[in-house]
């Protein structure tokens, strides 16, 4: 498969990703307070889903970072 790297692709990658990390830190007080563990099921869904995204779009990331985040 042809790696892409192209602007639209990026934006996307980039709203997708932001996206699930927002939906993760809107979790992330519900957890701290945990009277409810729906907050805790919710904050793993969220890291999934932002685990599975990141390598979609590592060729849109500085290479210096994507190594930091990717070891």
């Amino acid at each position: 498969m042809k790696e892409i790297k192209d602007e639209k692709t990026c934006a996307y990658g980039a709203r997708l990703l932001l996206s699930h990390l927002q939906a993760f830190e809107k979790e992330i007080e519900g957890a701290r307070d945990a009277k409810d563990v729906e907050h805790i099921h919710q904050l793993r869904v969220y890291s999934r889903r932002l685990r599975s995204a990141l390598p979609l779009f590592l060729k849109c990331f500085p290479q210096k970072k994507a190594r930091i985040w990717f070891g």
